[in-house]
């Protein structure tokens, strides 16, 4: 549950429904281990309200779900609904929980595919329902479906009516042409964090600018040393955010440019060229494009590798669509490569998959915890230039 307490409500109904979720996810040993139900959303694009709201919106491997609830009594006469609360007070809504829910999960839709893509979206299973907690309504409709209508009886089974609710919606999106495919735990964590983030900024006084520190590395075949032998400064890139990312990171940056008396010294260049550099998150982005640029005018596209270590798939994945509208082709690679493989534009990869790669130009990733473990990896792999971002942990 997101979060794992309700949020602050005068709806009985949804706090029952909270509970009943919270239970179901927990006897589920599948869903409580990849699904998420999160309370009481806001939402910015509706396509006719300037707010709106969703009780619950759940994230599963079968896809993503809006429901809408409602407690007390209910009527509706001439398409007009009236619900009426213990104390007797009527809310009369024209709309309809129906079509509340629905108009609901196109916007959440809208934000989604901006965020992801619609190509990233259109396998995703969608859909939405309505949980009626104090009633046995059982009213058939061409407005909606039996398995979209959960009331008072089904409530007390959960989890057999959230199966046929998955089932209804998997069935009616095939149905509808869409090539539905499960969500990785990966991916519903991502969509979590987009919807609902997690984060913390620190507050920051006055202009931010990138310290730079003098780094010496062990190469990974023999005991020669080499080193920057003197700090090196330079401008702070404009800061362009990547989304729900709060760490810092630090930056081996390799510098493919002739050297002048102010600049680093490099003592054994037939080694990758390697510096540290201290980066914002913020300006993660525009300092790789900005070193991306930097390389291209010496180096084909197709020379250039991000690697990741495994644990930062999310990263990976956040870094290639931030990197998308820029490099229209590049690609994220995910199977091993092999020697003869080659690609003709800038790739993304995990570190796993790139054990038999050595490239011109790698940009490796990792934590800053496996930096002394990893490091050695990434510079196999670098045949004239190795850039190493660490990201704290």
């Amino acid at each position: 549950m997101v979060p794992r307490l309700p949020i602050a409500t005068d709806s009985k109904a949804e706090l029952v429904v909270f509970e009943r979720l919270k239970q179901a996810f927990a006897r589920d040993a599948v869903h409580a281990q990849t699904a998420y139900a999160l309370h009481s959303l806001n939402i910015c694009s509706h396509d006719y309200k300037r707010f709106a709201e969703i009780d619950f919106v759940l994230c599963t491997t079968a896809g993503i779900f809006v429901l809408e609830v409602k407690g007390g009594a209910v009527s509706c006469t001439q398409g007009c609904w009236t619900f009426e609360n213990e104390q007797g007070q009527k809310t009369v809504n024209r709309e309809g929980p129906f079509k509340q829910a629905n108009s609901g999960l196109q916007g959440l839709r809208t934000q989604l595919e901006r965020e992801f893509g619609e190509a990233a979206m259109h396998s995703v299973c969608l859909g939405y329902g309505v949980i009626l907690v104090n009633t046995t309504l059982n009213v058939r409709s061409a407005e909606w479906e039996a398995p979209m209508l959960c009331n008072q009886r089904a409530l007390r089974d959960l989890e057999g009516w959230l199966g046929r609710f998955f089932a209804y919606w998997e069935n009616r999106n095939k149905a509808a042409g869409v090539p539905i495919k499960p969500l990785t735990l990966p991916f519903i964590r991502e969509l979590v964090q987009f919807i609902r983030p997690d984060f913390a900024q620190s507050a920051v006084e006055g202009d931010v600018i990138p310290q730079i520190m003098m780094a010496t590395v062990e190469p990974p075949d023999n005991g020669q040393a080499f080193s920057c032998s003197e700090p090196m400064l330079s401008a702070p890139a404009p800061a362009l955010s990547l989304q729900s990312v709060s760490r810092t990171i630090l930056s081996a940056i390799a510098m493919p440019q002739v050297s002048t008396p102010s600049e680093t010294t490099i003592e054994t260049p037939v080694l990758p060229i390697f510096m540290v550099n201290i980066v914002a998150m913020t300006q993660v982005l525009n300092t790789v494009l900005d070193y991306l640029a930097q390389f291209s005018k010496t180096v084909d596209l197709s020379k250039i590798t991000l690697v990741f270590s495994d644990d930062l798939n999310v990263e990976r994945v956040r870094l290639y669509r931030a990197l998308k509208p820029h490099y229209r082709y590049c690609q994220m690679i995910d199977e091993p490569v092999t020697q003869s493989q080659r690609y003709p534009d800038l790739t993304l990869m995990n570190l796993s998959h790139s054990r038999a790669l050595v490239n011109t130009v790698i940009i490796g990733v990792c934590p800053l915890s496996a930096k002394e473990t990893l490091t050695s990896e990434f510079l196999k792999r670098a045949g004239k230039h190795c850039i190493m971002l660490y990201l704290s942990d």
